[in-house]
C-alpha cells in the first residue's frame, strides 16, 4: 500500500495516523511541489493529495481514503469514520472546508500574489477560515469522548497546519486544548508540521 502525498499535507497526515493508529503497513509516497505538475498526483483528476494505491485500486481524497481503510482493515471502526451523525459530519465537513480554504490562501502567496485580500475569492477563502474555527470551538460536545475519532485527527491536522503557517489569529482555546493532548501521542507529534 502506498499514500502519495506531501509531508506538510494536512489532508496526508490524517491519513498517515489513522494507518500508524491501525498498524496497517504503508509507504508514504512524497510527490514535491503540489502546485507545479499536474503529471505526479496519480492520475487524480482533481490534483490534490492524498493518493492511496492498494493493489489494483486507487483511492481519492481523504475522508474517502479513510473510509476505504476502515472497511478493509478495521470493520468495528473505532475511530468513527463511518459515524453519519449530522453534527459529527458537519464538523467534518467544516474542517476540509477550513483546510481548503487555507490551501487556497497559502498557493496564491506561493504563486506570488500580492495584497490576495483585495479579490473577493480570497476575502471569502479568509471568511470561510474565520467562521469554521468559530464554529468548530463551539462543539465542545463532539469533542469530549475518552476515545479520540477521526474527527479529532482531522481537527488537530487542520489546527495545526494552521499554526504552521502563522496566516491567522488563532485564540480558539477548545481547539488549542485538543491539538495539545494529542500531539502528546506518537502517531501525531511524528507527523506534526515542522
Amino acid at each position: 500500500m502506498k499514500l502519495y502525498g506531501t509531508p506538510l499535507s494536512h489532508f496526508s497526515r490524517k491519513i498517515r495516523i489513522l494507518l500508524q493508529e491501525l498498524s496497517v503497513p504503508f509507504e508514504f509516497c512524497d510527490i514535491g511541489n503540489v502546485g507545479e505538475n499536474s503529471d505526479i498526483f496519480c492520475n487524480n483528476p482533481l490534483m490534490k493529495v492524498p493518493v492511496l494505491k492498494d493493489s489494483e485500486h486507487t483511492v481519492f481524497d481523504s475522508d474517502n481514503i479513510a473510509r476505504y481503510i476502515v472497511n478493509k482493515y478495521n470493520s468495528r471502526d473505532r475511530f468513527a469514520v463511518n459515524c453519519k451523525t449530522p453534527s459529527y459530519t458537519n464538523a467534518l465537513v467544516i474542517t476540509s472546508g477550513v483546510m481548503e480554504a487555507e490551501v487556497k490562501i497559502i498557493l496564491a502567496q506561493r504563486a506570488g500574489m500580492e495584497d490576495i485580500y483585495r479579490y473577493l475569492v480570497f476575502q471569502k477563502a479568509r471568511k470561510t477560515i474565520e467562521n469554521g474555527l468559530k464554529w468548530l470551538n463551539g462543539q465542545e460536545q463532539l469533542f469530549d469522548s475518552k476515545d479520540f475519532t477521526y474527527l479529532d485527527i482531522s481537527v488537530v491536522c487542520m489546527w495545526d497546519h494552521l499554526q504552521h503557517y502563522k496566516l491567522f489569529d488563532l485564540d480558539y482555546p477548545m481547539l488549542k486544548t485538543l491539538s495539545l493532548n494529542l500531539n502528546r501521542m506518537q502517531s501525531f507529534s511524528r507527523s506534526k508540521p515542522t
